[in-house]
Formats: structure tokens, C-alpha cells, sequence
């Protein structure tokens, strides 16, 4: 059997102009491609992360994003400045700390800070 990959991820937003903005100001993701008010697609290396309108999107299905980041002090500012919210954080140890944030339409992403042990 052969290993499967992932391709892409991509979440449900309601408003694409904000989704864009908040994604690029908050993690500073840099826009590879946009489809008008259907589909924003971010270059984030191997695996792609996109924007989807609920009637671009498959279903409602629930994902949970990992970025990996820098400075917590950083990201949480750019996220808050962004007009994302703080929802949680929890040390790992030596694997780092995982930040959970959620968009403005509510979506919950985290984000490793690596604990450079």
C-alpha cells in the first residue's frame, strides 16, 4: 500500500477579505492564490493551508491547523492585533508549547512555539 500524503488543509471562513487579512497579518502567510470571494490558498511550504466559502467548501467537518512559530510573545500580539483570540496554552516540555487561537469567524488554530531545549 502506498503512504499517503497531505496535499492541503483549508478551513470555513464567512468573510474572505477579513479571513485573508487576519491569516497574513497574524502568522504573516503570504497569499499564493486567491479565486474572487471562494478560495484563498496561503504558500506555507509543502502543504498548503486555504480559505474556503461555505459553498466552495466539501462539508463542515471540523480540523485543527498547527503553525509553527517563533517568539509566544510575538505571535500572540499579531494573532490579538489581528483581531484573532487567545484561547489557551499548554507546555510540552521539551517538544515545545502549543497556542491555541481562534480566527475572527471563530476557527481554532494552534500554534508551536518551539522550546529550544
Amino acid at each position: 500500500m502506498q503512504t499517503a500524503r497531505v496535499s492541503g488543509i483549508y478551513v470555513v471562513i464567512s468573510d474572505m477579505d477579513r479571513a485573508q487579512r487576519f491569516y497574513e497579518k497574524a502568522l504573516g502567510l503570504v497569499t499564493k492564490f486567491r479565486d474572487r470571494s471562494s478560495w484563498c490558498q496561503f504558500d506555507t511550504g509543502s502543504v498548503t493551508f486555504s480559505l474556503s466559502s461555505p459553498e466552495e467548501a466539501g462539508s463542515t467537518q471540523s480540523v485543527m491547523v498547527v503553525f509553527k512559530a517563533g517568539q509566544l510573545a510575538t505571535v500572540r500580539e499579531q494573532v490579538e492585533d489581528a483581531g484573532g483570540t487567545f484561547l489557551a496554552l499548554r507546555d510540552m516540555g521539551a517538544h515545545g508549547t502549543v497556542v491555541t487561537f481562534a480566527d475572527p469567524d471563530g476557527n481554532e488554530f494552534q500554534v508551536l512555539i518551539s522550546s529550544g531545549r
